[in-house]
């Protein structure tokens, strides 16, 4: 919803309204938006990185270490199951005890803070990637993470969590499986997906043609151009 009067003016009165997702249509409400974009907040990453190479680890995470990301849940279901193995990069709250935890962890490669390209090759390393988001968090029901497009563009599965926007996207391209915000829900999703042959090779040759197609950011830099260049005309 609306947090003000105010907003909900504006909209009202804009020109065009900007959305990432269809999904924050609900948002923005009691607000009716003249015209209504969506611009995904998708990054650049040209028509999509294809990895060749076989997946070195089976779960990977690049990102904020914060809490309400099912963070703890995941590195301690990874570091009680030795046949399972993450790698994850990040700074946050939680990092110094995911560093701890790696330490001991002989499963577990901790990268620590890492720039976009080595982030880049941390997810291509995976067969796995996940954004578990705790839908009770208010801005967490309307997310539209950026693990999302690098997760269809490297071809990989994505565990996320019901409720939190990005899980009607998944459902919806079959690219991956949606859970509750639960560790051992997210354990048994794993596993799912580990063995789950044609949905591996589902998201291999279907993610990078669903992001170029739909979801690259050269899709959305289309809709800016034709937003603004209709700025300041006559509407007919």
């Amino acid at each position: 919803m609306c947090s003000s009067d105010l907003e909900t003016f504006v909209i009202n009165h804009a020109d065009t309204t900007i959305l990432p997702t269809a999904v924050r249509r609900d948002q923005i409400r009691p607000a009716e938006p003249r015209e209504l974009v969506i611009v995904e907040n998708s990054p650049d990453l040209g028509e999509g990185p294809v990895d060749t190479s076989l997946p070195t680890t089976d779960l990977a995470y690049v990102g904020i270490l914060a809490h309400h990301r099912l963070l703890r849940e995941v590195v301690g279901h990874v570091a009680s199951n030795p046949g399972t193995s993450l790698r994850i990069g990040g700074f946050g709250p939680l990092e110094d005890e995911i560093r701890s935890i790696a330490a001991a962890s002989p499963n577990i490669d901790f990268r620590g803070r890492v720039d976009s390209a080595e982030a880049l090759d941390i997810m291509a390393s995976a067969r796995v990637l996940f954004a578990t988001y705790e839908p009770s968090v208010p801005n967490h029901r309307y997310s539209a993470p950026n693990k999302f497009a690098e997760a269809l563009a490297l071809g990989k599965p994505l565990i996320v969590c019901r409720h939190t926007g990005v899980d009607v996207e998944v459902e919806r391209a079959g690219v991956g499986v949606a859970i509750d915000y639960d560790g051992a829900a997210f354990g048994t999703a794993l596993s799912t997906i580990l063995s789950d042959d044609d949905l591996l090779e589902h998201c291999r040759e279907e993610g990078p043609r669903l992001y170029r197609d739909k979801h690259a950011w050269p899709v959305s830099a289309a809709r800016l151009r034709a937003i603004y260049s209709g700025l300041g005309r006559p509407s007919a």
